[in-house]
């Protein structure tokens, strides 16, 4: 169950620069760009159960019953007891949690169910449920839970206290909603500044360690998983050097390497983002190195500055 959400991509720059042999000063670094504001809308994910302990032994036909909506129930028989942990997630700003289930049954003794922050742990909430028939019915319980929780690892425990005779409970499924407020969010990590230095016409420079040693790092800050993309601007200061396929008369070349220069993309579209890199989970990271190929003929030798722009956006 996903409600909707409204996330705008944001992005961090860099400055690049770079200046033919002409003995200009080098450009000294300046600090990073912070990234732009985000807009976000809380949404809900599910935490999914990944594993169902019958008397402490798994069962398999329990975990089958009660992780998916609309299966085959799950008997819960006298003085018997469910230990069934959640997925491990690490989730910032958690507005709230509800515990939904179906049942059914007509127990005349009790049973409870129980949301715990570790196996046989602390009750983080707890209820005890009245008779149901067997029809769909969604019941919900508010829980107070904590982002330290959930990372903990969030625990079910359902005891049938029967004490009446051999009753059961049916048990159709157990779903954990958690609503937070989704963050896209990025940082360049490194120092978020390339100088190339001088270089000579017709010629390359790179960022890697067998060139100006200058490797950059994005990382995501923020709670989702993301996709990062780049963009170049042309070069500016003077006389423009456009972005290009291929060096020419003021047209530079940049390029991009996620494996230490062992191979290039090259970023051909003036302001149009192409994929960095996709699938990176919250607080990773993705380092890239960066290349230049010059302008066989330049119409001045003025110092150049290019921006780099690294966006993430949900994956």
């Amino acid at each position: 169950m996903k409600g909707k959400n409204i996330i705008k991509p944001v992005a961090i720059l860099l400055l690049v620069s770079v200046w033919l042999l002409s003995g200009y000063p080098k450009l000294s670094k300046s600090g990073n760009f912070p990234p732009s504001i985000e807009e976000v809308q809380a949404i809900t994910t599910d935490l999914v159960i990944t594993s169902c302990d019958l008397d402490n032994v798994s069962n398999t036909n329990c975990y089958n019953a009660i992780s998916s909506d609309g299966s085959t129930s799950f008997a819960l028989g006298k003085n018997q007891h469910i230990d069934a942990p959640f997925q491990i997630i690490s989730l910032e700003n958690i507005n709230s949690a509800t515990l939904y289930y179906d049942s059914w049954g007509s127990l005349s003794g009790s049973w409870g169910i129980y949301l715990k922050d570790a196996r046989d742990g602390t009750t983080i909430c707890s209820l005890d449920p009245g008779p149901e028939d067997g029809s769909e019915t969604t019941n919900n319980m508010g829980c107070s839970i904590t982002p330290t929780q959930l990372t903990n690892g969030a625990w079910l425990q359902i005891n049938n206290d029967d004490t009446k005779g051999p009753e059961i409970i049916n048990l159709d499924y157990i779903r954990l909603n958690i609503d937070y407020n989704p963050i896209v969010s990025i940082s360049i990590t490194s120092d978020g500044t390339i100088s190339y230095g001088s270089v000579s016409l017709d010629n390359e420079q790179d960022t890697t360690n067998s060139g100006v040693n200058d490797t950059q790092t994005a990382t995501n800050n923020g709670n989702l998983t993301e996709d990062f993309n780049i963009k170049t601007s042309h070069a500016v200061n003077g006389a423009q050097w456009s972005v290009g396929t291929m060096a020419g008369t003021d047209i530079f070349v940049h390029s991009f390497s996620l494996n230490d220069g062992a191979s290039w993309e090259v970023l051909d579209n003036y302001d149009t983002y192409e994929t960095l890199t996709t699938g990176i989970s919250p607080s990773s990271s993705q380092n890239f190195d960066l290349k230049i190929h010059v302008p066989t003929f330049s119409s001045d030798y003025q110092e150049k500055t290019i921006t780099i722009t690294v966006q993430a956006v949900q994956s």
